[in-house]
């Protein structure tokens, strides 16, 4: 803009946004008589102080009076030009009336500036930048060479191109009216453009010529250099984080014919890892690193060869540092660059890794030496069971083990021309341990000529972060301890059969009375399995409630402590089921390994002694009363009853023999009935001295009561074909009872439930079991005719009949031979029953008989 000013041929005065002078050509200079020097930097004001640009024209255009030094008045008109509104910059274009009129001042501008944009576009489309210049609006109104062919444009029909339809970084209209409002508050707008493989880095910038505004956007392509910045920042990443976490410098290592070998470039993590640095350019670098002389031949020739066959360098020996001895590991590449011949790589500091081998070395001959010398065969194994290594306490044959490694079980049965069993064996226990992850033991029984060897097996995996590395087998000879565990085993089986084939109940309990043994016969005496009771204080489970268990055992303890006393005492117990019974308690001091204190518990179960001497008791008892009636009943049967029945029966025989001709029918009708009744008479009499003679005092035993049924209904035989009898037998026990008054119970209550039927009604009969505590409830459940409700408490009375002897024959004595048999039994016997429907006959057998 400047070099337009200059070259104007009318005044021009160059202002910054505050109306301060910033130039003023030639033609201005004359027009005013001074010389630019006098105006620096001054307001426009104070050249022309009734000059106010406030106060233009819509077309930018005024006028004002102005007087020069010599105060000769003159009428000036002012066109202003803000030509970068972005900065606030105009230019003030001076016309005196008198010698200019605006129409030319604009064709001079115009010629002027059609000159510069020829030489303007010239220079424009030979620069490597792209240029588009914009409207207000976003339309396209100039571009470069440069744009055309990035951006596909024809100049022909650069009027129908927007801004948004070139750059896609401005989607609308809208986005290109938020950019024109930030380049009014700023110089410029920077951003990057991708687009596919491409970048731009762009530049958009505001000017403003003859009052409108240009927005011209200056593109370069950066795709090549943002892709070398990319690979070179990532290259010196890769290079920095390497330098950072590994022991190691990075060196160029220049061969010359003239200079020898020297430097160009050593990293600073050098000095870091060795504590010197080696010196740059310089050809006794040699000198500096100071290898170790054992190291020094090996580490030339390796040099020179590398050098000579143009080969990679690779170097692993020690340097002295302030008499250290440090490890380093060296690989060079060599490369040609402008034929000059170089090594690029990497120096390592191995000092620990060579000292973690050198530990590694010592602590594995340590370990072969003592897994060849330990009195164990051992034996490391792959995934595969393949071995990896084999003491010689495995395998004592050298030849022999070489020959294993590698191979398996089976490989060495096939070359010994063993059975494979072995292997299987050993196979089976591999596979077990790898996929359990945990050790597996066994033991190998071998059978030699006259002994038996015993060898104890172990298979160990060895996992690292889950994965199966390899497998550790142990083997010791454990025959020693093998036969003196035996011999301890048996001693011990012989004392704990002793124990637990007692007849007694065992128990050990130690001073803080926690069991540590209960032998089979406490488990039946108490009904606690062994295992519930171990470790655990049983005393208050086992002894009433009504005891202090502790306490008083503590007291009978004291009382009794002395090793040979074996005095016996009655406790009230109680079993698992709550049931309390007497028990017979001694208790003896036992001293065991360790001095520990431990008590041994002898329990006998005297419930059948208590029982018995109940029995006894109450037998002796109705034994009495017994006697009593069976003296009174048996004179009566024997002597008043049998002798006129005997007598009667006989002379209504005779009678009918004899006379029989001689009566009428009606007279022996009478006859009949005369020894009908005597005869009945007799039988009542007979089953009332039967009923006399039913007690429980012979033939007790452990009866199974399906097998009474049995015969039962084998005896009833007849009367159940008859009658087309049903008889259903659930699951029945083994009791203790008289089997002959059992069988009659059952042959009286099944026979009464058959014959008291409905006539067109099939008999079924269901006889079925429930154990209780103290006894066994029997029911037996028909479809019979019922018992009234009033009638039920009669029926077990002697000689109780419900029915007539036409209706159902019978002398009323069954049921109470039922009711006598349970009662001898210590049970009970009762009667349910629905008229019309059948009855329920419920009988007990207690259990303390």
């Amino acid at each position: 803009m400047l070099n337009f000013i200059k070259n104007l041929p009318i005044p021009a005065i160059q202002l910054d946004k505050n109306q301060n002078i910033l130039y003023i050509n030639a033609k201005g200079l004359n027009f005013l008589n001074f010389s630019f020097n006098i105006f620096p930097s001054k307001n426009i004001v104070t050249l022309f102080p009734s000059l106010n640009l406030n106060n233009l024209k819509s077309n930018n255009e005024t006028s004002f009076i102005y007087r020069d030094k010599f105060f000769k008045k003159h009428l000036l008109n002012v066109t202003v030009d803000y030509y970068d509104k972005a900065n606030g910059n105009s230019v003030l274009y001076i016309m005196p009336s008198s010698e200019i009129n605006v129409s030319k001042f604009s064709s001079l501008k115009t010629d002027y500036l059609k000159n510069r944009l020829m030489h303007f576009e010239k220079f424009v489309d030979n620069i490597s930048e792209g240029v588009l210049v914009f409207n207000n609006n976003g339309d396209l109104i100039y571009s470069n060479q440069k744009a055309n062919k990035k951006f596909k444009l024809s100049r022909t029909k650069i009027n129908q191109y927007k801004v948004w339809h070139i750059i896609q970084h401005y989607s609308n209209p809208t986005d290109w009216q938020d950019l024109t409002i930030q380049l009014e508050q700023k110089e410029r707008v920077n951003f990057i453009y991708k687009e596919l493989d491409t970048c731009l880095s762009v530049e958009i910038c505001l000017h403003g010529i003859d009052n409108v505004n240009y927005y011209m956007l200056i593109y370069s392509d950066i795709s090549e250099s943002t892709k070398d910045k990319l690979v070179i920042a990532e290259k010196s990443n890769q290079i920095d984080l390497f330098e950072r976490n590994i022991p190691a410098a990075i060196f160029k290592l220049e061969v010359s014919s003239n200079k020898g070998t020297y430097f160009t470039y050593v990293s600073d993590s050098f000095e870091k890892l060795f504590g010197f640095q080696l010196p740059i350019n310089e050809p006794n670098w040699q000198t500096s690193l100071n290898i170790h002389p054992d190291d020094i031949i090996g580490f030339y020739n390796q040099m020179f060869e590398s050098i000579e066959q143009f080969t990679k360098f690779n170097y692993i020996g020690r340097l002295l540092i302030e008499e250290k001895i440090i490890w380093c590991e060296v690989n060079a590449m060599p490369i040609l660059i402008d034929g000059i011949f170089q090594f690029d790589g990497i120096i390592l500091d191995i000092t620990q890794k060579k000292e973690a081998e050198f530990e590694i070395k010592q602590k594995r001959a340590f370990n072969d030496s003592v897994l060849l010398n330990i009195p164990a065969d051992i034996a490391v194994f792959d995934k595969d069971h393949r071995y990896l290594f084999l003491n010689m306490k495995g395998i004592a044959n050298d030849e022999l083990r070489r020959w294993l490694i590698g191979k398996t079980d089976f490989d060495y049965c096939e070359y010994r021309g063993l059975d494979t069993t072995m292997a299987e064996k050993r196979r089976v226990y591999f596979n077990q341990a790898k996929e359990s992850k945990e050790q597996v033991d066994w033991i190998d029984t071998i059978k030699k000529e006259e002994s038996t060897v015993y060898i104890l097996r172990r298979f160990f995996p060895f996992y690292v972060d889950g994965i199966f590395v390899y497998m550790i087998g142990y083997g010791v000879d454990i025959t020693e301890m093998k036969l003196a565990q035996l011999h301890l085993s048996e001693a011990e089986k012989e004392n704990e059969l002793i124990l637990k084939s007692a007849l007694d109940g065992v128990i050990m309990i130690d001073k803080d009375y926690k069991t540590t043994f209960w032998n089979p016969k406490a488990e039946a005496i108490f009904g606690w399995k062994s295992n519930q009771t171990i470790g655990k204080n049983m005393l208050s489970k086992i002894l009433s409630h009504e005891i202090d268990a502790n306490n008083d055992i503590a007291k009978f303890i004291e009382q009794n402590d002395s090793r040979n006393s074996h005095k016996r005492s009655e406790f009230l117990a109680k079993r698992k089921n709550g049931v309390e019974f007497p028990i017979e308690l001694t208790i003896v001091n036992i001293d065991e390994v360790e001095n520990k204190t431990h008590y041994c518990l002898f329990v006998r179960d005297i419930s059948n002694k208590k029982a018995k001497e109940l029995e006894v008791e109450i037998k002796n008892k109705a034994l009495l009363k017994q006697n009593k009636s069976l003296e009174q009943f048996n004179y009566i049967a024997s002597h008043d009853l049998q002798e006129p029945l005997i007598s009667l029966i006989g002379y209504s025989n005779l009678l009918e023999e004899e006379y029989s001709d001689k009566l009428d029918e009606e007279g022996k009708l009478f006859l009949q009935f005369i020894n009908k009744s005597a005869t009945r008479m007799r039988s009542l009499i007979a089953g009332l001295l039967q009923y006399t003679r039913i007690n429980t005092s012979e033939n007790l035993s452990h009866a199974n009561i399906v097998i009474i049924l049995q015969e039962v209904i084998e005896n009833l035989n007849d009367k159940i074909k008859l009658h087309k009898a049903e008889i259903k037998i659930n699951e029945l026990p083994t009791v203790y009872c008289c089997p002959l008054n059992i069988s009659l119970l059952f042959q009286n209550l099944i026979s009464n439930s058959i014959k008291f039927t409905k006539n067109d009604q099939q008999p079924t009969i269901t006889i079925s079991c429930e154990e209780r505590v103290e006894d066994w409830l029997f029911k037996i459940e028909d479809n019979g005719i019922g018992i009234p409700k009033k009638d039920l408490n009669e029926i077990f009375i002697m000689y109780r009949r419900l029915h007539n002897q036409d209706e159902y024959n019978g002398f009323g004595i069954g049921l109470a031979h039922c009711k006598r048999i349970v009662e001898l039994h210590n049970g009970e016997i009762w009667a349910e029953s629905t008229l019309g429907e059948g009855s329920i006959f419920y009988f007990t057998i207690s259990k303390k008989i």
